[in-house]
């Protein structure tokens, strides 16, 4: 029983010297760290691990603007006066303001924002993994139980000898005053609590929205951005696009992804996916291109607004599928060069742009909106074995032969300019709301369909 009890306090002795030594430790980087200039940060999330883990003390060090090069770890404060502690990826200058490009270690490439370098208080220069978690010993919630503790330690070490005796103290030959214990309860009293108050949160994620210069940030998780083209290349290469910051483009540090908002590819600039990739939201602006490289699947996913809006020229060298509830429009001066294959279910809308097979005989199995119209042009052979619907115009252009076999609704006027248009149901060239024109050295095939020319 002896063993037990000598073994039970040795135990406690070594917890209550673990404890204070903690304890002191934190409350004294609290201390030291705004006396040297510094500030100590607590880290409450996981974003930059595994270098700094959640839980962790840094130590954030006070540095100029023009000292955050590309690799260093910052903390930057939002104008709610909560802290971000993360990685430079990148720096530029918006309007003669300079501007860094910050992401958690952790997080996903795509998750990085622009904020201005002025809003860094620092940079950080040392990590004490686990401290802080010693820091929740000495918040609000938790002082009083501090203040209990505190008050009967220090009873305890100032009264070693005393006895109570008939209701009255007395202090005994064995009483003595220890200094030591006087020192502790001192600093666990002050310096503790001086030391965790000056010490400050940092997390990832926001609880609430703030603006950085310019800058929205939601609850939670990054939002996506907005790409243009800065010069012809592949998708997959930052270097083809720009990224707006909420203030201004500057250069993208990754390629842009499903999940950001409006992509635009720019007049000039041709812009090719050599991988297989999801789209949404795609802007081709008139003079701009859009190539789908050989053996390549780019696919149009439905989403936010028009997935694909063709002003310029998409060609399609592999394969594009327009997906369930997926919507490709096709605008005036806009081509879609069928090269290979087209597919999917979603719709082709018709705005007064071109649809065009090259280099063979194509087929498209896409329903077709004739919202404003479409024009078929080029010398190769074009099937579109779907519905055409709505009040536009169908126009056959070119050399090539168009055969239609859905059973079409459109209302719109047919007129066939050049080539062959080869209808194989009573219905291909629409209801008979629409006329149909057919130019001299054009042509129309109507064998076995029941149709009349008259």
């Amino acid at each position: 029983m002896t063993c037990l009890r000598v073994l039970a306090a040795g135990f406690a002795r070594a917890a209550e010297v673990i404890v204070i030594a903690a304890a002191l430790g934190v409350g004294a980087i609290g201390v030291v760290g705004p006396l040297t200039g510094n500030h100590v940060i607590a880290v409450t999330s996981g974003s930059m691990g595994p270098e700094i883990p959640r839980g962790s003390l840094i130590v954030v060090s006070r540095t100029h603007d023009a000292d955050l090069p590309v690799g260093e770890v910052i903390t930057v404060q939002l104008p709610s006066g909560a802290l971000l502690t993360h990685r430079i990826v990148a720096t530029s200058v918006v309007g003669g303001q300079r501007m860094v490009t910050i992401r958690g270690d952790a997080n996903d490439p795509a998750s990085g924002e622009v904020v201005a370098a002025d809003r860094a208080i620092g940079r950080v220069t040392a990590v004490v993994p686990g401290a802080g978690q010693f820091r929740e010993l000495v918040r609000p919630a938790t002082l009083v139980i501090w203040v209990a503790i505190i008050a009967i330690g220090l009873l305890r070490r100032l009264m070693r000898g005393a006895r109570v005796r008939r209701g009255r103290l007395r202090l005994g030959r064995s009483f003595r005053l220890d200094p030591a214990g006087i020192v502790v309860a001192l600093l666990l009293v002050f310096v503790v609590p001086i030391g965790a108050s000056s010490i400050r949160d940092s997390a990832a994620i926001f609880t609430t929205s703030a603006s950085v210069s310019g800058n929205t940030f939601s609850s939670g998780t990054w939002g996506g951005s907005d790409y243009r083209s800065a010069a012809t290349g592949g998708w997959d290469s930052a270097a083809t696009w720009e990224r707006f910051n909420g203030t201004g483009w500057i250069a993208a540090i990754q390629a842009p992804t499903i999940t950001d908002t409006v992509i635009t590819i720019r007049s000039g600039h041709l812009v090719t996916v050599g991988t297989d990739r999801s789209i949404d939201q795609v802007v081709v602006d008139a003079g701009g291109q859009l190539t789908v490289s050989s053996g390549v699947t780019l696919t149009v996913a439905a989403g936010t607004g028009t997935d694909i809006d063709v002003a310029g020229l998409v060609s399609v060298d592999g394969t594009m599928t327009i997906g369930a509830g997926a919507d490709a429009e096709i605008k005036s001066g806009g081509t879609v060069d069928d090269g290979s294959t087209i597919n999917g279910t979603g719709t082709i809308t018709g705005l007064s742009g071109t649809l065009r097979a090259v280099g063979g005989s194509r087929s498209i199995g896409n329903p077709i909106a004739l919202t404003a119209g479409l024009i078929v042009s080029g010398t190769a052979d074009l099937s579109l074995t779907a519905v055409l619907s709505g009040a536009g115009t169908l126009t056959k252009t070119g050399t090539g032969t168009l055969t239609l076999s859905g059973v079409n609704t459109y209302t719109g006027v047919t007129t066939i300019s050049a080539g062959v248009v080869s209808v194989q149901n009573a219905t291909s060239l629409g209801t008979i709301a629409g006329a149909t024109t057919v130019a001299s050295g054009a042509a129309i095939n109507v064998d076995g369909t029941g149709l009349t020319v008259a």
